[in-house]
């Protein structure tokens, strides 16, 4: 009877005992705690980053729309961008695109054709309004900042390797995509130069 006591004392002891049990609470909650910092903070960083390039760019894009910019200083402008996004986002790659439309309701449209067998694209000899003549159905601008009084589309896209291991740990790519878009007048210095459509045929 005694004996029988003394073994339930020490199951009652044993099943009480929290000894190590912090420990491996802790060991089971670690991963995921470091996870959720690690991506918050590379959250934060591309937010950051975002916000910068989206300054950047609508800045680049009003000096670029200076008569004084216009053509020859693009590159400069575009270095200036460049330098003011590495201070944050080292090894940063970047690309820039500037494409121009003779006013705000064309920029990065269609060009206009007669949708025929109405499957919404230009197909089936369909006739379009070839605008850039660039002898295909496109967006009609045209490559660069344009001249007086002409829309620039100004598009600059970085793409930069993670600051924190996050690809390691939550299973995601080693490198960010940021694309940042503006479209903005040129100034009116000079006469716009008026553009003349052809029509043509989608094949």
């Amino acid at each position: 009877m005694i004996r029988l006591s003394k073994q339930r004392a020490r199951t009652y002891h044993l099943v009480r005992d929290q000894g190590g049990a912090t420990a491996v609470e802790f060991a089971i909650l670690l991963p995921m705690f470091i996870a959720f910092m690690v991506g918050m903070f590379d959250t934060g960083y591309y937010l950051y980053n975002r916000t910068q390039l989206d300054g950047a760019v609508a800045k680049a894009a009003r000096d670029s729309s200076l008569e004084d910019n216009i053509g020859q200083r693009s590159a400069v402008i575009d270095e200036r961008v460049k330098e003011l996004m590495n201070i944050g986002a080292k090894k940063a790659e970047f690309t820039f695109h500037r494409e121009s439309y003779s006013n705000f309701n064309t920029a990065k449209r269609m060009e206009p054709w007669t949708d025929t067998n109405s499957n919404g694209r230009c197909d089936a000899n369909e006739p379009f309004e070839d605008i850039n003549r660039s002898n295909k159905w496109d967006r009609g601008g045209k490559a660069g900042q344009g001249g007086a009084k002409d829309v620039v589309v100004y598009e600059v896209t970085m793409t930069y390797p993670r600051m924190f291991p996050t690809e390691k740990i939550l299973g995601i790519d080693d490198e960010v995509t940021i694309t940042a878009t503006t479209l903005i007048a040129n100034q009116p210095y000079a006469k716009q130069a008026q553009q003349t459509s052809v029509v043509r045929n989608c094949s």
